[in-house]
């Protein structure tokens, strides 16, 4: 009888999600013509407002400057939201003046356009030099004639009379 004790369970849930795994008879119909939402356009072209030019909202464009400072508005007076590194793909939204609004990775905001092209940059990644070293290291020979006068000194200048410096 222990051992069966899952079996209840399993007809537990497979009451309470409805048994037979047929959905409800009214989610089965779809809605009636009248409620279905409607479309309208307009009744001439003819009569529509010439319309600015727009941005095609799917253009990415790349960052060309290093370290572009991303604002909260379409002004250097605006938030610094982050900066965008050379290379970053950016989503065009719309531009104002010599500003555009970008969709990045980690979230919109306005930058200058002149920082924009359709190109890729190149990256230069410049090679970390190694430091060179200046002085030479002291070898063990050294280290062992440089601890013998620091004690000698050391001895020398000692005031009292112990014999320990």
């Amino acid at each position: 009888m222990r051992k069966r004790w899952w079996i209840g369970a399993i007809i537990l849930v497979w009451a309470i999600w409805g048994g037979s795994g047929d959905p409800p008879k009214q989610a089965r119909t779809s809605p009636p013509v009248t409620q279905q939402l409607a479309v309208s356009y307009p009744a001439s072209k003819t009569a529509q407002q010439p319309r600015s030019p727009t941005v095609d909202a799917s253009a990415y464009l790349f960052v060309t400057g290093n370290r572009v400072r991303l604002r909260s508005g379409p002004s250097t007076s605006r938030s610094i939201l982050g900066h965008l590194d050379r290379g970053a793909r950016v989503r065009l939204e719309k531009m104002d003046g010599s500003w555009a609004e970008v969709v990045t990775s980690f979230g919109g905001g306005w930058m200058s356009s002149k920082y924009l092209s359709v190109q890729k940059p190149s990256v230069v990644v410049e090679p970390t030099p190694q430091p060179k070293r200046k002085v030479a290291a002291p070898t063990s020979r050294e280290i062992r004639e440089a601890r013998k006068e620091i004690i000698r000194q050391s001895i020398a200048s000692y005031p009292g009379s112990c014999p320990c410096p």
